[in-house]
């Protein structure tokens, strides 16, 4: 099986060409620039050709990008960006009206000023790269995208609640973190930035089947797949990112509980506070939405922080553990902490299509 995982974060892209038929060591790796970051820095080399922007193209990661264009609409610059663009920048596009940004229906035929083009799947350029090491895409068996997606929340339903509420509806039926990655064709309709990151793969790769998952429990399960965390039964599993902290209580493959968190407010006594509460079952989504997180919720109840037979840690961010109480594991799934995430996407493309096969999906 062969199997080109992108986890687009905030940070870093993670590249992964898994092929079966290979040790996982010698399959190809990359780690580059966010796709967000490369936007920003093009963004400012636009502002020296005028101070009217247009911005079209995908729904991509806001990000360094957003950062920019909230800086320059301090400084008087305009900007213009299609729907599709402009939920880029917030899930609401009231909230990116009151930005400063006008939201049009639909590109204009005509514009003079600087245009950017937003676009975060890269296969071609990809492809072009690879081609000159002899290696072709043409032949993969799947496309595996992680990209972080709150979803657009009906109005008046808050969006850090809503995430986490889309979260825990795939996991009530099926409480494998497998269960939270999505065919092309069975993505929900509030994931917009999943939809887009699908189509731009299907652009460029037409016949090749994509899947899609958030990039966040994606990383919890690619903890899963560390050497020594694999053999364990029941675990406290997190993923440190540079924006968003994640950690669930996973039992045999089973999620028990989840929390997620802004990784920015955390500090390294309120992680051990959140492992132990979680684990203890007494941890309330009330207690961590009041704190400025996303929320946390139970599928089933954990045996307590005694039971687990590991911590485990992965994240560029993980090193704030060091500091706390919690006795971790740091994980290297792979051998390399930033491949967590496209191992995660692999190891739920290979659940996938293993049970299309078995008629089950």
């Amino acid at each position: 099986m062969k199997i080109l995982a992108l986890d687009i974060g905030s940070g870093t892209e993670d590249i992964l060409l898994y092929d079966s038929n290979k040790n996982l060591e010698n399959c190809i790796k990359l780690v580059l620039p966010s796709p967000t970051g490369i936007l920003a820095e093009k963004l400012k080399a636009l502002a020296e050709k005028g101070r009217r922007f247009l911005i079209t193209g995908d729904t991509v990661g806001g990000g360094a990008l957003t950062g920019v264009v909230k800086d320059f609409l301090k400084q008087g610059y305009r900007f213009y960006a299609t729907e599709a663009a402009a939920y880029t920048f917030y899930n609401d596009l009231d909230r990116v009206r009151r930005l400063g940004v006008e939201v049009l229906s639909k590109a204009p035929e005509t514009w003079n000023g600087p245009r950017l083009e937003t676009q975060e799947v890269n296969i071609k350029a990809l492809a072009l790269f690879l081609q000159s090491f002899g290696e072709k895409l043409e032949n993969l068996d799947a496309v595996a995208l992680a990209v972080q997606d709150h979803g657009v929340p009906p109005r008046g339903e808050a969006g850090n609640k809503f995430r986490l509420k889309k979260m825990r509806e795939p996991l009530l039926k099926d409480p494998s973190l497998a269960s939270l990655m999505f065919s092309e064709d069975r993505i929900p309709d509030c994931y917009y930035r999943m939809k887009s990151g699908v189509k731009a793969a299907k652009r460029q790769l037409p016949n090749i089947g994509v899947w899609v998952m958030d990039s966040v429990p994606a990383a919890v399960l690619g903890c899963l797949q560390d050497e020594a965390v694999k053999f364990a039964d029941c675990v406290l599993a997190m993923n440190l990112g540079n924006s968003h902290t994640i950690m669930a209580v996973v039992d045999k493959g089973t999620v028990l509980g989840l929390m997620e968190h802004h990784t920015s407010l955390l500090t390294p006594s309120k992680l051990e506070t959140f492992a132990v509460n979680l684990a203890e079952g007494r941890l309330t989504s009330e207690e961590v939405l009041a704190d400025g997180g996303h929320g946390a919720f139970y599928i089933s109840s954990p045996r307590g922080f005694k039971n687990l037979e590991l911590v485990a840690a992965t994240g560029p961010r993980r090193g704030m553990l060091k500091d706390s109480g919690l006795k971790v594991h740091f994980a290297y799934p792979g051998g390399d902490v930033m491949m967590a995430g496209t191992l995660g996407l692999v190891e739920a493309v290979r659940k996938k299509l293993g049970e299309e096969k078995a008629g089950l999906a």
